[in-house]
């Protein structure tokens, strides 16, 4: 029973079928309170005051005792230094709301430096990271002794206060949070594979819908042969949420024989033209270039007049959704080609990845290949395919934000310098109707950098131009994204690129409002990230 409950029962029946009681609260909290309740205000206001000062209590962590709890102990003693006094002002700018990268970008610094957050930031980052995962191993490393156990003292963010270099508490498995519930399944994957496997196992019965897709998705590291027979128990789960996690981990087990059916599957689709070795010298020549101009295509293509066997229990889809594109056969044929491993491909046929994107063109099944290639792409994290998706999207890189693939999950599977070639070529037609806006831009960049990352000094000074121009576009001026994405942008660049970011933008009076905002959000960002370096440093 918590202690508040007095409070709760005089606001459910009213002040005048009940009076407020004193609270049964201990130190400085109890002390408000009295002053409250000796006041002159109305019972009702009383009720109401004292419901707000507990309400700020509970903002800054406070958490309300049961009946019998003890007092908890004082913080242990801090090991980490705060930041210097000079940077203390500066810190909540850092993470005032819309500054997201530049927010991340300081945590990682005050970690690189061995410092702590100050104990006024520690409520409010403790509750980013309990609803934002990006944030979370960000704010752990510098939390400092206070910061751990203040998390300790709310439940919604004692996750935080676990140290990953320990064993997993039995506890967060039996009485902890999803959340916790998944850190320490993630944590015993680490150390004992099957011994999360069986824990995982043994739960299923206790588990709702939610709570076994978002715990199986934690099986994912370590992924072995041992784990097939649970995956493919979970496939017959009453959820398809479940059911579709579970084919999801199945489709990257090498071996598993829903991998077999589907390559059984795909192989009732494709055929490869023979290509038989030919003599050598001229001959041989003359046979090569017969097959070039043969119209025999290099892969045939033929999905089946009736819907797989058993393809329903694989969560293949026969009906077609409202609103696809796709005929018929040609969405059985996408779901079996996004569901196959690229592997497949390599053993099968002769050619490149690249020569097979360019044999689908033209193609009666061509959006059905290229958007089947473009889902396992993804899943796999192939670069070279897509390199080969890339290039066969779009000749001039200005469309492809607008296509029914995206481009900015491709290009970030490329290396650093082939995804700042993309991103340059589109830079330079950022002025097309049709292409993607400059926030857009930003954006998928952004996106495809890691926050501990940078792109490379002379890209930035090749991109600058490009900016200078898009910011001045008509476009640009109804952009309601633009400021924030000028902003985490600004937090991307090399310090050495940034008397060239100041210089060159164009007047203000020529600019809208957005626009100007965007400019001065821009060079505002810089400012912040210089301040912050020269301090820490």
């Amino acid at each position: 029973m918590s202690r508040l409950e007095p409070l709760a029962v005089t606001a459910l029946l009213g002040t005048r079928k009940q009076k407020p009681a004193p609270l049964p609260l201990d130190g400085e909290i109890a002390t408000l309170l009295a002053a409250i309740a000796v006041s002159p205000a109305s019972d009702e206001a009383g009720v109401l005051r004292t419901a707000a000062v507990l309400d700020i209590c509970q903002q800054a962590g406070w958490v309300a005792p049961d009946a019998t709890t003890r007092a908890a102990p004082p913080a242990p003693a801090d090991a980490q230094a705060l930041p210097p006094a000079a940077v203390l002002p500066l810190l909540p700018q850092m993470f005032a709301e819309g500054y997201e990268r530049l927010g991340q970008l300081t945590l990682l610094e005050l970690a690189r430096h061995r410092l702590r957050l100050p104990p006024v930031l520690l409520a409010d980052l403790l509750e980013k990271a309990r609803r934002d995962d990006a944030w979370r191993g960000l704010v752990a490393p510098v939390l400092g002794e206070r910061g751990r156990w203040l998390a300790e003292r709310n439940p919604a963010w004692q996750v935080q206060a676990s140290d990953p270099t320990t064993a997993p508490d039995d506890e967060a498995w039996e009485f902890g949070s999803l959340d916790q519930r998944v850190a320490y399944l993630s944590a015993l994957r680490v150390r004992d594979p099957a011994a999360a496997r069986e824990r995982f196992a043994a739960a299923l019965k206790e588990l709702d819908a939610r709570e076994r897709a978002t715990l199986a998705r934690a099986l994912a590291a370590g992924l072995a042969a041992d784990d097939e027979a649970l995956l493919e128990k979970l496939r017959g789960d009453r959820s398809k949420e479940v059911r579709r996690v579970a084919v999801d981990l199945l489709a990257w087990l090498p071996g598993s024989a829903y991998r077999q059916r589907m390559n059984a599957r795909l192989a009732q689709c494709i055929a490869f033209a023979p290509r038989e070795p030919g003599p050598g010298g001229l001959k041989g020549l003359f046979k090569q270039l017969a097959q070039v101009v043969s119209k025999e295509p290099a892969v045939r293509i033929e999905p089946p007049e009736a819907f797989f066997a058993d393809g329903k229990e694989d969560q293949l889809e026969e009906a077609v959704p409202g609103g696809e594109g796709l005929g018929q056969r040609a969405w059985w044929l996408y779901q079996v080609v996004a569901a196959t491993p690229l592997q497949w491909w390599r053993e099968h046929g002769a050619l490149s990845c690249r020569e097979l994107v360019a044999a689908v063109g033209g193609n009666d099944w061509e959006a059905a290949m290229l958007r089947g290639w473009y889902q396992a792409t993804l899943r796999e994290g192939d670069a070279e395919w897509a390199a080969a998706l890339l290039d066969r999207l779009s000749a001039n890189g200005t469309q492809l934000a607008r296509s029914f693939l995206d481009s900015q999950p491709l290009i970030a599977l490329l290396p650093l310098d082939e995804r700042e070639r993309h991103w340059l070529h589109i830079a330079a037609n950022i002025d097309e109707r049709n292409g993607p806006s400059l926030s857009e831009l930003l954006g998928q960049i952004v996106d495809a950098i890691p926050i501990e990352a940078q792109p490379g000094a002379d890209f930035c000074r090749q991109l600058l131009p490009h900016l200078r121009n898009g910011i001045g576009l008509p476009r640009s001026a109804y952009d309601y994204n633009l400021r924030q994405a000028m902003r985490a942008f600004a937090t991307l660049l090399p310090l050495e690129t940034f008397t060239e970011a100041r210089q060159g933008w164009p007047d203000g009076e020529s600019l809208g409002r957005h626009q100007r905002e965007a400019v001065d959000d821009w060079r505002h960002t810089l400012t912040l990230r210089e301040n912050l370096q020269q301090l820490l440093d």
